[in-house]
Formats: C-alpha cells, sequence, structure tokens
C-alpha cells in the first residue's frame, strides 16, 4: 500500500511539472506570436521612441526660447537605394525632437493638464542640403521660434560633424486643439509675447495661409483674395 501511494505521490507530481512546463512554453510562444504581430503589423519602435523621448524630455528642464538637442546616429533602416538616411526618415525624427523639446520646456505638459486639450502637426517644410550617411552621428536642434492665435512655430537643424555643418532644416506649424498659444503660456506664467518671425518664417506662413485660402475657395466655402 505504501509503495502504491509513494508511486501516486511520484505520479501526480510528475503530471504536475509537466502541465506547468507546457503552460510556459505555450505562453512563451504566445508571447512572442504576439510579439512579431504588433511589430509586422504596428510601428513599434515608433511609439517606444515616442515614450523615451518624452521621458529624456521630462529629465531636463529648458526655458521657452532654449535649445533642445537630442542626438542621433544614421542606422541601417533609415538609409535608401542612394544609400544615404532617406528623406521621410528626416520627418520621422524631428517629431522625437518636437516631442523632447515639448517635455523640456514644460509646454506638452501644460497643454495635456487642460481637459480635451492636445498638440497636432498643421503644416511643416524641410530643405535637404546634404547627405546624411550610414552610421553618421547628427544633432537634433529644436526650438520654438515664435506663436500666433493658433500655433507654435518651431525649427529644427540637423547638425552633424566636427563643422557643425547644418544638413537640413525643418519648419513645422504645431498646432493647439481646444486651447490656444497664449492661454497655455499665460498658465505656466509666461506672459512674453511672440518674437517676430524671421523673413523666410513669414514667407512660409504667409505660403500657407494662401494655401488654404485656395483651397477653400475651391470647395467652395469662401472667395479667394
Amino acid at each position: 500500500a505504501m509503495r502504491a501511494e509513494t508511486a501516486y505521490f511520484v505520479f501526480c507530481a510528475a503530471y504536475l511539472l509537466v502541465t506547468a512546463v507546457t503552460a510556459l512554453w505555450i505562453s512563451i510562444y504566445l508571447a512572442a506570436a504576439l510579439v512579431i504581430l504588433a511589430c509586422a503589423t504596428l510601428d513599434v519602435w515608433y511609439f517606444v521612441r515616442t515614450v523615451l523621448a518624452v521621458r529624456a524630455g521630462k529629465a531636463t528642464k529648458i526655458g521657452l526660447f532654449d535649445e533642445s538637442v537630442r542626438r542621433v546616429r544614421v542606422l541601417p533602416g533609415d538609409i535608401d537605394f542612394n544609400v544615404h538616411m532617406n528623406n521621410s526618415r528626416f520627418n520621422r525624427e524631428c517629431d522625437f525632437a518636437r516631442i523632447q523639446l515639448w517635455a523640456s520646456n514644460r509646454v506638452f505638459q501644460a497643454v495635456y493638464r487642460r481637459p480635451g486639450c492636445s498638440f497636432t502637426l498643421a503644416a511643416s517644410t524641410i530643405r535637404y542640403r546634404q547627405s546624411l550617411l550610414p552610421f553618421e552621428a547628427f544633432e537634433l536642434r529644436t526650438r520654438v521660434l515664435c506663436w500666433d492665435d493658433k500655433a507654435f512655430y518651431v525649427e529644427t537643424r540637423f547638425v552633424s560633424g566636427p563643422n557643425k555643418f547644418v544638413k537640413a532644416v525643418f519648419y513645422g506649424k504645431q498646432a493647439l486643439i481646444g486651447t490656444h498659444p497664449k492661454e497655455v503660456l499665460t498658465s505656466m506664467g509666461i506672459n512674453t509675447e511672440s518674437p517676430k518671425p524671421s523673413a523666410e518664417l513669414a514667407l512660409w506662413i504667409e505660403h500657407n495661409e494662401l494655401s488654404s485660402r485656395n483651397l477653400r475657395a475651391e470647395s467652395g466655402l469662401t472667395t479667394a483674395k
């Protein structure tokens, strides 16, 4: 009887062990499958880098007009058939640079503390001056230039090499939803007036306004002037 009980106990223990190991391997396979599915259908690395950009921004504190510096390197996934960083990757890197800027100067926190308020990129332009080559290190230097009653205007420069050559320059119109720049800045205790836009920025803003008027006229919403 003792031997039978011992054998039964050993059998049960072995069965539970095999069941647990099998369940563990099934869980591992399912987790791996979910990761592969997520990577295949979602731009997972974009969301990961967004979170990292927010954390990097929150770890530092800069003034409204101070420059935010982000250091990056050209990776194999950034390269196109011309063996340099693809033009779309420049815009992608600007996303992370702006996120870090807004988190660093605390505008990000001031906007999202307000119920129903958020950011969106309403317009952008970029000028390429020189290629960024595989594994080349570069900096993204981003700063607030000015604002109006709807949006902030920012600049990002791609700087590389010992001579700090500007490889590309980006302008972005960061529009606010549910609020406006002056209201956000006032909530932060900043009562500074917007600087006057530079000549090239003023022309770009004018281009956007003219384009908007023309498109609205085409839709029969207004008359173009």
